[in-house]
């Protein structure tokens, strides 16, 4: 059985290659009953100066988009443990996950992406980040044509 303890959550980043742009990432939910996708703009870790659609995908169990923007970050209840601006990090011993989970024994991460006007956050059991070439909404409009391409795509899934 997964407990999460009552210590202090923990922030750490995920070793994703790809960040979201700090400008104007347009980040664009799709999803459905069992999983979804979140596409934005960003930029790679290793060459900044190239643009790219980032995909975050996960089995969603539960999620939330919207405040804070990168202004109000601040005010977040996890930005005092590590939580920062334009990134993709992973919640440790999740207080959101106890609430809702109390008595899971499934293996539950929290994710949360931060963007210019927006922040989302996911409870999953399963989560990759990728990058694709093109833009965000023609890369919208090949997942919505092939749902389930991304299982042998370019190496990329749903599942890390």
């Amino acid at each position: 059985m997964v407990t999460q303890s009552n210590s202090q959550p923990e922030i750490k980043d995920l070793e994703a290659g790809v960040v979201p742009d700090v400008g104007a990432p347009l980040p664009v939910i799709l999803a459905d009953d069992w999983r979804l996708a979140v596409f934005f703009v960003g930029h790679l870790l290793r060459q900044p100066d190239v643009e790219v659609c980032g995909v975050i995908r996960c089995d969603s169990l539960l999620f939330k988009f919207g405040v804070p923007s990168d202004e109000s970050i601040v005010r977040h209840d996890l930005y005092p443990m590590g939580l920062r601006r334009y990134t993709i990090q992973e919640v440790l011993r999740s207080s959101w996950i106890a609430e809702e989970f109390p008595n899971t024994t499934r293996s539950l991460r929290h994710i949360i992406a931060t963007f210019h006007d927006s922040t989302f956050e996911c409870v999953t059991e399963k989560v990759s980040v990728t990058f694709k070439n093109g833009g965000v909404w023609e890369n919208i409009r090949k997942a919505i044509n092939a749902p389930d391409a991304g299982e042998g795509d370019e190496g990329e899934g749903w599942v890390v």
